[in-house]
């Protein structure tokens, strides 16, 4: 698989940030990790969990709370890798086999520029249909994504 990035936006959350991070490490060990403090009141860089030092996170703040939009740029800006997979700090992977598949269309078709996922609670029931990126049951192509 192509090496990955993984930027994960924070504000005010270390215990949501602990567990986004464990699944990080738990499916993807060795992947180049970001996260983006976006001002929150005890910098994540002294509260940064066990599972952030494993995986060598990196830490980058905005002291003014610029806003996740802003973070997802940093976080971008500075990955390593061209893939780079942006989550909220209260996501959970519940695997690496999505993502990995994500990552096998970008790079077989350098005309699609971006997969979304369909979203579960951590015990793997999935969301409803009217909040999912899209409503096919199967992987399909659309225009736009917001």
């Amino acid at each position: 698989m192509t090496p990955l990035s993984i930027g994960v936006t924070t504000r005010n959350r270390p215990d949501a940030l602990c567990r986004c991070l464990r699944s990080i490490a738990s499916a993807f060990p060795s992947a180049d990790v970001l996260v983006f403090d976006d001002a929150s009141d005890v910098p994540v860089s002294r509260v940064l969990p066990a599972a952030g030092a494993a995986l060598g996170v990196r830490v980058l703040r905005d002291e003014a709370g610029a806003g996740y939009i802003a973070g997802r740029n940093a976080l971008v800006a500075q990955a390593r890798h061209e893939c780079v997979l942006l989550l909220d700090d209260d996501t959970e992977l519940l695997g690496a086999a999505a993502v990995s598949r994500g990552v096998e269309v970008l790079e077989a078709d350098r005309t699609v520029g971006a997969v979304a996922f369909a979203q579960a609670e951590a015990d793997g029931r999935p969301w409803p249909a009217t909040m999912q990126p899209g409503r096919n049951s199967e992987p399909a192509y659309v225009p736009c994504f917001i």
